[in-house]
């Protein structure tokens, strides 16, 4: 999720369900799933933004006496998303993403033939009690697929996602449960990775959602902007 995440998917059709995210951590601003190949926390991939407010095993702790449930404002996001550093560095990607953004509805394509699509989106709310979790709080799943149409495996384990949503543009929290499932590490040619990744996008600003994912470096940000459904 950070922003980096594999489940099998169907078609490449935009759906919308429900379902209780209970006992959801949540993670603030730009992000990647976090979630270093099968496990949650991301560990030794970049980080785009702050740490998590609080660990999914602490989410079932009662709140202090006192203490606010106020969902906090997210934070400005940034006029434009740049790739991450890459072991210490700055990265150049060089494979080119053919038609620049793309609805959600639509696949992103690589000049190389890779290709990445959102097969699906559902909506929940966050049930968790627990410090840094915040009851009701809305979720979008979605959930991502990628395909290696290229001759050679590829290396998928340090994916950084960053959704924003509304105008001004405000960064999503990645909300990370039992649901988020990350990229497995190598895609073989010919074969699909699947992840899924929660947002919390409010729902009066489900219209205006760009979400930015960041591949490995080498291919360029690919980008899905419009409405979420």
């Amino acid at each position: 999720m950070i922003a980096v995440a594999c489940v099998a998917l169907g078609v490449a059709v935009t759906g919308c369900a429900s379902s209780a995210h209970d006992g959801a951590a949540d993670r603030p601003g730009s992000t990647a799933s976090g979630v270093p190949n099968a496990v949650a926390g991301l560990t030794s991939t970049p980080t785009a933004g702050p740490q998590d407010d609080t660990s999914q095993a602490s989410t079932q702790q009662k709140l202090p006496k006192g203490a606010s449930t106020a969902i906090p404002s997210d934070p400005l996001a940034s006029s434009a998303v740049v790739p991450v550093e890459r072991g210490g560095r700055k990265v150049r990607p060089s494979i080119s993403a053919i038609g620049g953004a793309r609805p959600f509805t639509q696949p992103v394509e690589y000049a190389d033939g890779l290709r990445l699509r959102i097969t699906r989106m559902t909506q929940s709310k966050v049930t968790g009690q627990g410090p840094g979790v915040f009851p009701g709080r809305p979720v979008t799943d979605f959930y991502v697929t990628l395909t290696n149409g290229t001759k050679k495996p590829l290396s998928f384990d340090a994916v950084v996602v960053t959704v924003s949503y509304g105008s001004p543009a405000r960064l999503a929290h990645l909300v990370y449960d039992q649901s988020s499932v990350d990229f497995a590490s190598t895609v073989q040619p010919g074969k699909s990775g699947n992840a899924v990744y929660g947002f919390s996008v409010p729902a009066a600003d489900l219209s205006q959602v760009t979400m930015t994912v960041d591949l490995d470096g080498l291919h360029q940000l690919a980008t899905f902007r419009g409405k979420v459904t």
